[in-house]
């Protein structure tokens, strides 16, 4: 089986035409035998699996970061999730493809 690792700032149940273009592409991946892992930030994310080849995983923004008035806000936006991040995809198995959804998630 293969694997795909979608990176986006906002998956299904959030609305909007960039997560029902993630969520269709992961579900047709899916369909052709591909695993797909959605990484998002979104507090919307579901907790659990969507469907058998879809496995949606929230970051948890840091919030201490972005409340602490020394630093810079967009930047511990940006970065701040960079070693949850690299510890997620530390314990995926063999990924193929990926995909960034967004420039945010490109530069991660």
């Amino acid at each position: 089986m293969r694997h795909s690792l979608f990176l986006t700032p906002r998956f299904p149940p959030s609305s909007g035409g960039a997560e029902t273009y993630a969520s269709d592409l992961t579900r047709h991946l899916g369909e052709q035998g591909w695993r797909s892992f959605v990484v998002t930030d979104s507090n919307e994310a579901p907790t659990a699996t969507v469907s058998a080849r879809e496995d949606v995983i929230a970051l948890h923004p840091p919030l201490d970061q972005i409340a602490d008035p020394r630093r810079v806000r967009w930047r511990s936006l940006q970065f701040g999730m960079l070693d949850e991040l690299e510890q997620v995809v530390r314990d995926l198995p063999r990924v193929d493809l990926v995909h960034a959804n967004s420039i945010e998630a490109a530069v991660l």
